[in-house]
């Protein structure tokens, strides 16, 4: 695997994992994660929610892409 590969899944997979801590932290308490967003929508409420939906479409593209390369691309 690439440098430029390893990179690219490296940031996707934050990416992804910042995205499930949010959604965790809005069901569930996290103490210092829970205390964190509701400052950040409270204080900041259109940047939050910029970074929010470009993450999302970051995740969305991501899984469109896997959803093509699982149906179009050859078994071996």
């Amino acid at each position: 695997m690439s440098r430029t590969t390893k990179a690219l899944v490296f940031i996707v997979g934050l990416v992804l994992l910042l995205m499930a801590l949010f959604e965790i932290g809005q069901s569930y308490p996290i103490p210092i994660v829970t205390a964190w967003f509701s400052l950040m929508t409270l204080d900041y409420p259109v940047i939050f929610g910029l970074i929010t939906v470009i993450a999302a479409a970051i995740v969305g593209l991501v899984g469109g892409s896997m959803v093509l390369v699982s149906v179009f691309r050859k078994p071996r």
